[in-house]
């Protein structure tokens, strides 16, 4: 959940891009822009997004992409702080199943919303990217705001990728069986009768020698 605090300050941040115009007369116009308000001259004014004014659609996008993520980076965050810290028997008198469910040590649920906070703010962050990736060639750049908006999505993605990893279940290669080893031996009916064979012709043996003598 730490990437909340590098998240809440590229949503409030005024620099995500920054521009620098030169003039026909040599000057130069410096200008930076946010998901909610534009600077310029040491001043700083609302983004026309937020006064429902004409902008560009996907610039509206990101700005609905990255408000979603962060109501869930909330959710989550509250989530967290109730699964560790809340004491259990105030988790086992609430009346909804699924809430204690939810709130339960072992819950991955925080980890999953976070995933998807993540993931919301990185399909923003892209658009973003993409449609202005023609002015960046030329006379703009990325400011802070934008590196702190993209650690914040970073850390759930790869923290959510990571566990899923982990639970993977191994699969270990069976062992091979040893070939059995075939002993070959008298079974107990040819045993007993060579035995009495045996016996017979030394009692044989006994009873010659006598009658020679």
């Amino acid at each position: 959940m730490l990437g909340i605090f590098p998240f809440l300050l590229g949503f409030s941040a005024p620099d995500w891009l920054f521009l620098r115009i030169y003039g026909k007369n040599g000057t130069v116009h410096e200008r930076s822009l946010g998901l909610w308000e534009w600077c310029e001259s040491n001043s700083c004014h609302r983004n026309p997004s937020v006064g429902n004014e004409v902008v560009e659609d996907w610039f509206i996008i990101v700005v609905i992409l990255q408000t979603l993520a962060l109501l869930v980076y909330l959710v989550s965050l509250t989530m967290a702080i109730l699964q560790n810290f809340a004491k259990i028997r105030w988790i086992r008198t609430l009346r909804v199943l699924k809430l204690r469910e939810l709130l339960h040590r072992d819950s991955e649920t925080p980890e999953d919303l976070g995933f998807i906070a993540g993931f919301l703010s990185f399909v923003g962050i892209l658009l973003f990217t993409f449609m202005t990736a023609d002015v960046v060639s030329h006379h703009a750049y990325y400011s802070w705001g934008f590196a702190m908006a993209f650690t914040g999505a970073s850390i759930p993605v790869i923290t959510g990728v990571l566990m899923c990893k982990a639970h993977v279940p191994v699969h270990m290669p069976a062992p091979q069986q040893a070939e059995p080893r075939v002993i070959h031996m008298l079974n107990p009916p040819e045993a007993a009768a060579g035995g009495s064979r045996r016996s017979d012709r030394q009692r044989g043996r006994h009873i010659d020698r006598p009658l020679m003598s």
